[in-house]
């Protein structure tokens, strides 16, 4: 199903993220996306909590372009206030490892997610936008990154794909997770790698047909 911004999107929108506007006609979502919050490192979970010692309250102007889409169907995302591109500079960190791709107009790299399902622009920006975000300011900021991900582009994608065939290959489905959940394999990340080792081979496999470059 093709991913569109909706009237519902808009109003749920609005009711959380107030200082955003919305735009149905031309798919798009802009202006001012305000956080405050803090990183769980051991539950890998971003908390949304003003109060925590450890959370950062930061802002940036966006885009969001419902009308462009990224490797895996979704919204692109851009940051139009400069800061990312000012902070590249200042410091000479090459954009690429801030994940903005500098050969699509500085659109936002979210990261690989392909077994991520839509549940309309609020969702998509907490769990999706907000994340990157949250990781640009913690880097700037503490001068360090919050966790480590993939890195920008094909290499990104070979690597996922890597990781999962190293951890799940020979993986005997009934053994314990190794993600140290105490569930078994198959009732815990069994699933999700199957869904990213097969979308991620889509990917690369479409791209190398169409001779796309990241």
């Amino acid at each position: 199903m093709d991913i569109v911004l909706t009237d519902e999107d808009i109003k749920k929108v609005r009711d959380v993220f107030p200082q955003l506007n919305c735009e149905v006609r031309n798919g798009r979502i802009w202006g001012t996306l305000e956080f405050c919050c803090w990183y769980d490192s051991s539950s890998g979970e971003l908390e949304h909590d003003s109060q925590h010692r450890e959370a950062i309250h930061d802002s940036y102007e966006v885009e969001i372009k419902f009308n462009k889409k990224d490797l895996f169907g979704f919204p692109k995302v851009y940051e139009t206030s400069g800061r990312i591109l000012r902070f590249s500079t200042d410091s000479e960190i090459e954009l690429k490892d801030l994940h903005v791709n500098k050969n699509d107009c500085n659109s936002c790299c979210l990261g690989i997610f392909p077994q991520y399902q839509w549940q309309g622009a609020t969702d998509f920006i907490l769990k999706k936008v907000i994340p990157f975000f949250y990781w640009q300011s913690h880097r700037r900021i503490k001068e360090e990154e919050p966790w480590e991900g993939h890195v920008h582009g094909d290499r990104g994608i070979e690597d996922a794909l890597a990781l999962v065939s190293r951890r799940s290959k020979g993986r005997n489905r009934n053994a314990l997770c190794y993600c140290n959940s105490g569930k078994k394999y198959k009732k815990c990340c069994y699933q999700k790698d199957s869904i990213l080792r097969s979308s991620l081979l889509k990917v690369k496999t479409d791209r190398r047909k169409s001779g796309i470059n990241h």
